[in-house]
């Protein structure tokens, strides 16, 4: 679907359109659940977490005017997913104190793509996702992330490197 038609599509969804919803829901859909499942490392998670955002755009729409939707998906996607994690660190820290388990014992690495993008660093992990999995420029990724594009182009560059070695 093109840019334009996109768009129009979401904002017709904000208006309460259904089938404008299900238009986007299905263009956007597969990259959308990839950058969550990278960001939380867990299909039924990023599942989860998937729902609520499609749940939260159908019920609630936007505060404000988006001028890149396709953008403003995929930061509120991220967002979500970090939220995700932070809630996930906290409950396996509250586990890890109750039961003593350390974490890392626990864990255990595989040497597939997707292992190998869950050691790198979340910044890194991110500047991946939504350039090669979104399609976003390095110039969204800025924006959206609210940092240089130098430091977008470091991160991807650093992360593809390290992804060369580990495989």
């Amino acid at each position: 679907m093109a840019e334009k038609e996109f768009d129009l599509k979401f904002a017709a969804m904000l208006t309460g359109d259904k089938a404008a919803f299900t238009d986007v829901y299905n263009e956007i859909k597969k990259p959308v659940f990839t950058v969550i499942c990278r960001v939380v490392s867990d299909r039924d998670k990023a599942e989860d977490v998937m729902q609520d955002l499609f749940l939260r755009l159908l019920r609630h729409g936007v505060s404000s005017p988006v001028q890149n939707p396709r953008a403003y998906i995929f930061k509120m996607a991220h967002n979500m997913a970090l939220d995700e994690v932070k809630k996930k660190e906290s409950d396996e820290l509250s586990d890890e104190m109750s039961d003593g388990t350390d974490i890392a014992e626990v864990s255990c690495a595989r040497l597939d793509i997707e292992s190998a993008l869950s050691q790198l660093p979340l910044n890194e992990r991110e500047a991946v996702s939504l350039h090669l999995t979104a399609g976003l420029k390095f110039r969204e990724i800025a924006k959206m992330k609210r940092v240089p594009l130098g430091t977008v182009l470091s991160r991807y560059n650093s992360a593809i490197k390290k992804l060369r070695r580990m495989l």
